[in-house]
C-alpha cells in the first residue's frame, strides 16, 4: 500500500511521479517547491489537482510575460538613464577639478 505524498490517503493504485515520463516530478516541485523522493506517489484526486495547478501556473506566467517584458525594458532603460548620469557627473567632475588646478 501506498502514501500519497500530497494527501497522505494510503491506498493501492497511486501514480508514481518520480522521473515520471510526462515531468510529474518537475511538475510537483514547481508547485510545491517540493523536491520527489523515488518512493513518492500520488493518489488520483492530488494527480487532478497537480495538473490542473500547473495549467494554472502556466497560464500566468504567459500572460503576464509581455507586461513583464516591457516593464523590464522601462526598467533597462531606467538603469541606462542612470549610468549615463554617472558618467556625465564624473566627466564634469574631473572638468572642474582640471580647471581649479590650472596654473
Amino acid at each position: 500500500m501506498q502514501t500519497c505524498v500530497s494527501c497522505r490517503v494510503k491506498n493501492n493504485g497511486m501514480i508514481a511521479i518520480y522521473q515520471h515520463p510526462n515531468g510529474l516530478d518537475e511538475m510537483f516541485h514547481s508547485i510545491t517547491d517540493i523536491k520527489v523522493q523515488p518512493e513518492e506517489h500520488l493518489c488520483v484526486p492530488c494527480y487532478d489537482d497537480l495538473k490542473v495547478a500547473y495549467r494554472f501556473k502556466q497560464r500566468c506566467i504567459q500572460n503576464t510575460a509581455p507586461r513583464l517584458s516591457s516593464r523590464a525594458k522601462r526598467r533597462h532603460m531606467l538603469l541606462q538613464t542612470r549610468a549615463s548620469l554617472v558618467v556625465v557627473r564624473m566627466f564634469t567632475q574631473r572638468m572642474i577639478n582640471l580647471f581649479r588646478n590650472r596654473p
